[in-house]
């Protein structure tokens, strides 16, 4: 072997590739020992814990993790390291253009895991695994009550919750025993083409008993709220529901007593019928009482926690008012402006929204262009038309176009829901032209300032800003995408600008 390793540096460890003098590479992770203070609860074991689990849980089993080639302390860095595989093109699950489906991907690879490992828990050679018994989930769980006891006054409700969990939890950790390897958290599961790589085995531990807290919230709760994505169907333009549908199916399958869904995730009109429907259907104790209530979200981007806090209205909205109330009670502690309605209604407020924000970017971009030939500053006319109180100055700022998740999607679905219901969305069929031509507008900008069209070839063009809005890293549907595409297909050389 020649050139032992060219080392890129990480946070918690080094790509490490060694080239042999056949001409072969092998890139491995060396996986750097974690700080004392992840040790506090308990929870990991270090290097040669996590080594022990390599040799005797994944690998037997043959299911897919990075390969393991050993550990080892390196002396010249005072550091122990794992070595491992080095998972190249993978990602994290949540970061995929489906991460919903990709996290099921993943669900589907912890029960391989769970299944093929519980024979074995008993045996010899898992004897080193740490136990987590029901005192170690109870610390955790009084952890959890000490940290969050700044929020009890205003939401009262998180105490009960709380209590309630240490009452519960006692009776379900019961045998048999499984097995909990590593954290399944989007930082630690990535995906390589549709293979699974749990990376994280420091965690690894025997429970007394299978613990799913997603199923022990959903048996007894009295709200549970349905938040998983509603992305837009391949090739059309409607809101695909295959996550609201799972999710309503799981729901009613394992609930035990009444409970208010909380339709959370942006869905079309009548979707709280849908949901309805699908409890019905699937719901296993046909004596409970289940009501359905849609609560859209207006969170933004950058500013979700804000929003949260100190939401400019919360919408609610049911064929069921006592339902509704419920829920709203839930809302109280923010003392925000509350708005019942019927379920169409509600499900209706939260498209209209952001269509009629998505239309006033459109129209100022429209105003841009037409400043632009006039002679006329379109930030001072934004700014004079946002005195006026029937206007406001928000979303009056010009730019490349609007982008992200919510615009665009929102828009192609309710004018998919109009074209359904017989009506002819010409407006928002113009928002959404004006958004896309936009974007080429300002190449065609630059194509002027340089001279005329063709002369962005082999011009040095520097990118600043690449999400689709500030405050976020966000790339999904980014107008600066579909710029820097048309650049590179110009002829020019495209940098990203950063700031020192």
């Amino acid at each position: 072997m020649r050139d032992y390793r060219d080392r890129t540096r990480k946070d918690e460890g080094e790509i490490v590739t060694c080239r042999f003098n056949d001409g072969s590479e092998l890139r491995l992770f060396y996986k750097y020992g974690v700080c004392h203070s992840h040790n506090d609860y308990g929870h990991r074991g270090g290097i040669a814990y996590e080594a022990e689990v390599h040799r005797h849980m994944p690998q037997p089993l043959q299911v897919s993790v990075p390969t393991f080639y050993g550990a080892y302390t390196d002396r010249t860095i005072g550091k122990a390291l794992l070595i491992l595989e080095y998972l190249h093109n993978s990602v994290r699950v949540n970061l995929t253009p489906e991460p919903a489906a990709t996290i099921s991907l993943a669900a589907r690879w912890i029960e391989r895991f769970h299944a093929a490992n519980e024979a074995r828990l008993l045996s010899a050679p898992m004897s080193f695994l740490n136990t987590d018994d029901v005192a170690y989930y109870l610390a955790w769980a009084r952890q959890v009550t000490l940290f969050a006891s700044q929020w009890h006054r205003h939401f009262p409700w998180l105490a009960t919750l709380c209590k309630r969990f240490e009452e519960f939890v006692s009776s379900r950790l019961a045998p048999p025993p499984t097995v909990i390897h590593g954290e399944y958290t989007p930082h630690n599961v990535l995906i390589r083409g549709r293979i699974i790589y749990p990376i994280d085995c420091e965690s690894a531990a025997i429970a007394v008993g299978e613990v799913d807290l997603a199923i022990l919230g959903v048996a007894d709760a009295n709200c549970i709220f349905i938040a998983v994505g509603t992305p837009t169907m391949n090739g059309g333009a409607g809101a695909d529901m295959q996550y609201v549908e799972s999710a309503a199916r799981s729901i009613a399958e394992h609930l035990r007593s009444s409970a208010i869904i909380v339709n959370k995730s942006t869905m079309p009109v009548g979707s709280g019928d849908l949901v309805s429907a699908i409890i019905g259907e699937h719901l296993r104790a046909t004596s409970l009482s289940v009501a359905v209530v849609a609560n859209p979200e207006f969170l933004r981007e950058g500013s979700a926690v804000q929003d949260f806090l100190q939401p400019a209205r919360v919408v609610l909205g049911s064929s069921d008012r006592a339902a509704a109330q419920r829920v709203a009670e839930l809302y109280l502690p923010l003392r925000a402006p509350i708005v019942i309605a019927d379920l169409y209604t509600a499900e209706m407020i939260k498209y209209a929204s952001n269509a009629f924000l998505a239309t006033k970017i459109s129209f100022m971009n429209e105003i841009a262009r037409i400043c632009d030939r006039l002679g006329a500053d379109v930030k001072e006319v934004a700014a004079g038309m946002g005195y006026d109180k029937r206007i406001g100055r928000a979303f009056l700022d010009a730019g490349l176009a609007y982008g992200g998740s919510g615009f665009g999607k929102d828009g192609r679905a309710l004018a998919h829901m109009a074209s359904e219901a017989g009506t002819h969305p010409e407006l928002l069929e113009a928002v959404m032209k004006i958004n896309q031509d936009q974007r080429h507008f300002v190449l065609d900008k630059l194509e002027m300032e340089l001279g005329a069209p063709g002369s962005l070839r082999d011009k040095i063009i520097a990118v600043l800003g690449l999400a689709f809005k500030d405050n976020t890293d966000d790339m999904r549907d980014a107008p600066a995408l579909d710029l820097v595409n048309w650049l590179i297909k110009a002829g020019a050389h495209v940098r990203e600008a950063g700031l020192s």
